[in-house]
């Protein structure tokens, strides 16, 4: 009988061990944690239009073309959305210039994306100036400045 015993005790003793050791897994804690960051978001810079030109003589029948390059300042690629004349303008006496030279109706150029960090991108917008039907005959020679504008879109 003793030998049943010490085999009872052993048994006992193991089953002891184990729901003892699975007790110990059920004590285990729990933890969480989280953190919070504050920043800034950042900010843009302009598209700049450089080195505008007139390419040729505006006169009636003939368009002259407008070259100039897109320059981009952002750290960040940007993709060119809109390109317009918004203004023509004369300085020669008796030219008005709204009334002998408009924007062209051609198809604008769709320089698309421009790279980040400084990039330069060459525009050339054939046809972009033209006269009127029957222009002033003071706009004959005229000096013209002719103003365009870019709309451009972060490409992130």
């Amino acid at each position: 009988m003793k030998r049943n015993s010490k085999r009872a005790a052993i048994v006992a003793a193991t089953a002891v061990v184990a729901i003892g050791g699975g007790a110990a897994a059920w004590a285990a804690w729990f933890s969480t944690g989280s953190a919070s960051a504050s920043g800034t978001a950042g900010t843009s810079a302009n598209v700049d239009v450089e080195n505008l030109a007139i390419v040729g003589n505006v006169r009636p029948g003939h368009p002259a073309d407008l070259q100039f390059q897109l320059h981009n300042q952002n750290d960040y690629a940007v993709n060119v959305t809109g390109l317009d004349v918004t203004s023509i303008t004369s300085s020669t006496p008796g030219c008005t210039a709204s009334d002998a030279f408009i924007k062209s109706l051609t198809s604008v150029p769709a320089p698309g994306l421009i790279a980040a960090s400084a990039t330069t991108s060459t525009i050339n917008w054939v046809g972009a100036v033209k006269t009127i039907a029957d222009p002033d005959d003071a706009c004959k020679g005229a000096s013209l400045t002719v103003t365009v504008s870019v709309t451009a879109e972060s490409a992130a």
